[in-house]
């Protein structure tokens, strides 16, 4: 399910396509996608994070639908599992800053501290990537 997702959006949203840029999947497990669309307008990625969740879910048979969830921008993914960001659920402006699989005591703080340091001028100039995850539904088979 993993690898057809990533050949579905990596296929589909190229430059061959018309798009401004080629899509990249940065991660991947059973119950989540993210993408980075290339794009630093956030309406913009959410339509197309909406957009791929549907072209991805009509490769799969019923009950599995893919759901656009969230976009991150600023976004720092330290490794699997380990990232955070500004998530946000409207463009007009972002929900809450989530992190995931981070402690002060890692040795992750430190990118860490330094990325939610400079975010507040890092996300006046758009400098970040605009990731957009679309996940399965809580229950659906994966």
């Amino acid at each position: 399910m993993i690898e057809l997702t990533r050949s579905v959006v990596l296929e589909r949203y190229t430059t061959a396509n018309r798009y401004t840029h080629d899509a990249d999947v940065i991660y991947g497990d059973t119950d989540s996608v993210m993408v980075n669309f290339g794009l630093k307008d956030i309406n913009a990625v959410m339509a197309l994070g909406r957009q791929a969740a549907k072209d991805v879910t009509a490769y799969f048979r019923p009950p599995i639908k893919l759901e656009f969830e969230k976009v991150y921008y600023p976004y720092l993914l330290i490794n699997k599992k380990r990232y955070a960001g500004l998530y946000w659920t409207r463009p007009e402006t972002y929900d809450r800053m989530d992190a995931k699989g981070i402690e002060v005591h890692d040795a992750a703080f430190i990118p860490l501290t330094s990325f939610f340091f400079s975010l507040e001028v890092k996300t006046a100039y758009r400098s970040f990537p605009i990731i957009s995850p679309f996940v399965a539904p809580d229950g659906a088979q994966r």
